[in-house]
């Protein structure tokens, strides 16, 4: 009987092992291995956009620009810490059209040299619905009429019988007389 293997022919049981064990170290020495987690690990970075800086902001806050400074672009914005509250300074590319902004972290508007509205015109008082003499008013009755007129140029403010606060408008077309309780309640008409 002639010996096949030792004439180079194999015996087919030992063929499909043989493929079997090629592929095994085909497939072993392909295998990627996995880097160690700490060179891969993804640092944060901080926020450093104006645009993403302004979409962290407290809604109350983000009203209060829009209010005052319309669509100017914002250049950056920074929490500042304060004595008895943080506000954000906001400042803008062009500076003459709208000048930095001081909002605290309710949405009062902390400057009085703050603009107009856009497209509003000069206000009577030097106050406009959220900044000024209106930033003395307790805070429930500046939300409200910072959610109602927002960027309304306030003509004239009165407390009337104790804890009712009467609002009249420079435009009283636009923006007719407005009474909100200490509370913050609007009411249809004066008590």
């Amino acid at each position: 009987m002639i010996n096949r293997t030792f004439l180079g022919e194999s015996s087919p049981m030992k063929t499909p092992f043989f493929i079997l064990a090629v592929a095994a170290i085909l497939v072993a020495g392909c295998r990627a291995t996995k880097p160690e987690a700490a060179s891969t690990a993804i640092v944060p970075q901080p926020t450093s956009s104006a645009g993403s800086k302004y979409a962290l902001l407290p809604r109350a806050v983000q009203h209060t620009i829009t209010a005052q400074a319309g669509a100017a672009e914002i250049k950056d914005i920074n929490k500042v810490p304060g004595e008895d509250q943080d506000y954000y300074e906001i400042t803008f590319r062009d500076s003459a059209v709208a000048p930095t902004l001081y909002v605290a972290e309710d949405g009062t508007l902390l400057n009085e040299s703050a603009p107009s509205a856009a497209g509003a015109p000069g206000d009577l008082l030097g106050t406009n619905a959220g900044g000024g003499v209106l930033s003395t008013l307790p805070n429930p009755v500046q939300r409200t009429l910072q959610l109602t007129a927002p960027g309304a140029v306030v003509a004239e403010v009165r407390r009337i019988q104790g804890n009712v606060y009467e609002i009249t408008f420079q435009d009283p077309a636009l923006h007719p007389k407005m009474y909100i309780a200490e509370d913050g309640r609007l009411l249809k008409e004066a008590p």
